[in-house]
């Protein structure tokens, strides 16, 4: 179990690091590895950069949703190996659940800072994708998930094609803004096949 939060730790690290790093180059800190686009982190493009950094939104709401939930990290582990040093969790439990708290806000908010600007349409559905999922299956939401299950099931056909017609008259406007959002792109995707 300490394997996976030091693997999560150092993701949420690097991460971190690279999403700074777009933020520099945004404001001119920092060189850019395209010269057409102003924001590419390490990579040459802002596409696979914000593919790469949106990786980390869904994760980091699930730390902070296990921690808040369980209170430390893991069930039974008493020490935590970190590199060469091992570390007594009950004594340093409190210190632990705060920085990894502090790093998590840190990412969604530098993410949500650098993804527009990468205007990647992909980044934007992968990350409220994985979001929706890690709410969706947090025990914490579970009553939420029945109770909604259950009122959808319970409904009669025209109530149920409203609620389905009116989700879709919500959507509808998000799709459109991100199909504008690169219009010359996004048609020549569809003209692309033809």
């Amino acid at each position: 179990m300490a394997f996976i939060w030091e693997v999560t730790c150092i993701w949420l690290v690097m991460i971190l690091v690279q999403a700074l790093m777009g933020l520099m180059q945004l404001h001119d800190k920092a060189a850019s590895h395209h010269f057409l686009f102003n924001i590419t982190g390490t990579f040459h493009n802002p596409g696979p950069f914000a593919g790469f950094i949106v990786s980390a939104l869904p994760l980091a709401l699930g730390v902070m949703l296990a921690i808040k939930q369980d209170g430390y990290f893991g069930k039974g582990n008493r020490y935590l190996k970190v590199w060469k040093w091992q570390v007594k969790l009950h004594d340093n439990v409190f210190y632990l659940q705060k920085a990894m708290i502090f790093l998590c806000y840190g990412v969604i908010i530098s993410l949500l800072l650098v993804i527009p600007a990468a205007r990647s349409r992909a980044a934007w559905v992968a990350g409220l994708a994985g979001c929706v999922y890690v709410l969706w299956k947090h025990p914490g939401f579970a009553d939420y998930h029945d109770k909604l299950t259950g009122i959808f099931n319970r409904m009669s056909f025209f109530p149920r094609l409203t609620v389905i017609t009116l989700a879709f008259i919500l959507l509808l406007p998000a799709g459109m803004n991100m199909y504008l959002m690169k219009q010359g792109s996004a048609s020549g995707r569809v003209l692309l096949p033809l």
